[in-house]
């Protein structure tokens, strides 16, 4: 058993996915190409494909990978039988080229988009992710109908003699180019993509966190599935407010079985007043946060004092998939 955990801790790097995106049935076709890292989520993925192509996230969504939907779940129809688009990453569902699935937006117009994997390549030094690298035409406006509506759209703005013509050009806003596409700016926008939660690393999200602030109270056994849990030594990657980001070895309480990593808070502290003297941090003038752990062959051949770089760090670093708190009583630990 703890050959095989060991081997699923070794997490490779992401790889660098090129996707196109081709819009079903237009005519001339209306695509895009773009890569972005293999460990992006789903979730992120919606958000990366509404900028490529121009939509305004303004409709539902869903991929279809097979016979497998994912997408966000609606609390208003628990029975439909949706994979969290959260918890899947984009290696997850297609991990050779040639692979295809669907990208279908606005149930209503049923907007659908045919995904090919191209190629999976390495990262590039200095290379920011995600990247669009072509494209060509205008996305069709929101709320146009659909693909065969958009057709009938076009006739109309580009014909003045048309009965509809004034109407849809003031409804579009006076001016649509259906053969302009803009890849800078697509590429501008991709930096206001709003990801949720901050991911730090580039390695996959491995453990859960603990943080255990009672001082006359240890946790020894597992909070999820009370089992005693062991000792075991993890590098930390640990941000310090106004003084550091750091990779910090600490030997800590962990469950095997559930992958919960359980920290001391006293015990962090003391070893971060160690690391930094008594006079760099001083608890409850200085917030601090775990973010995850770091490889531990990369922490082997020189982490511990060698100064890498924040790009350097994130290669080599995983954030915990959840933060747990606890709540303590007679009867044991319980995750709030």
């Amino acid at each position: 058993m703890r050959k095989e955990i060991s081997k699923q801790r070794q997490t490779p790097e992401p790889s660098v996915y090129q996707l196109k995106i081709v819009l079903q049935y237009s005519q001339p076709p209306i695509w895009r190409r773009i890569q972005v890292l293999s460990d992006t989520s789903l979730e992120v993925l919606h958000l990366i494909l509404q900028v490529a192509m121009g939509w305004s996230n303004s409709h539902l969504h869903q991929f279809e990978v097979g016979d497998l939907i994912y997408g966000p779940p609606d609390p208003n129809f628990p029975d439909f039988d949706v994979i969290n688009e959260k918890d899947v990453v984009l290696s997850e569902v297609v991990s050779r080229p040639n692979q295809k699935f669907v990208y279908q937006y606005d149930f209503g117009d049923d907007w659908t988009h045919l995904i090919t994997l191209e190629k999976i390549l390495a990262p590039e030094d200095g290379a920011t992710y995600p990247l669009c690298l072509a494209g060509r035409r205008a996305c069709p406006p929101e709320d146009s109908g659909g693909m065969f509506a958009y057709s009938d759209f076009l006739e109309a703005i580009t014909d003045s003699k048309h009965p509809e013509h004034l109407h849809l050009l003031r409804w579009v806003g006076e001016e649509f180019d259906p053969e302009t596409f803009n890849r800078a700016e697509v590429n501008r926008s991709f930096t206001n993509i709003k990801y949720g939660t901050a991911k730090f690393g580039r390695l996959k999200p491995r453990y859960a966190f603990v943080l255990n602030p009672h001082l006359n109270l240890r946790c020894t056994k597992c909070p999820q599935c009370e089992e005693l849990n062991r000792t075991r030594k993890f590098p930390l990657l640990i941000h310090v407010e106004r003084i550091d980001l750091i990779a910090l070895g600490m030997t800590t309480r962990f469950c095997p079985k559930c992958d919960v990593v359980i920290v001391h808070q006293d015990k962090l502290e003391a070893e971060l007043a160690n690391h930094f003297g008594k006079d760099g941090f001083k608890v409850g003038d200085t917030g601090y946060l775990v973010i995850g752990t770091v490889d531990r062959g990369a922490w082997r051949k020189g982490l511990q004092g060698a100064g890498l770089t924040v790009d350097e760090l994130r290669r080599h670093t995983a954030d915990f998939r959840k933060h747990l708190t606890l709540e303590f009583e007679p009867g044991g630990w319980f995750p709030a």
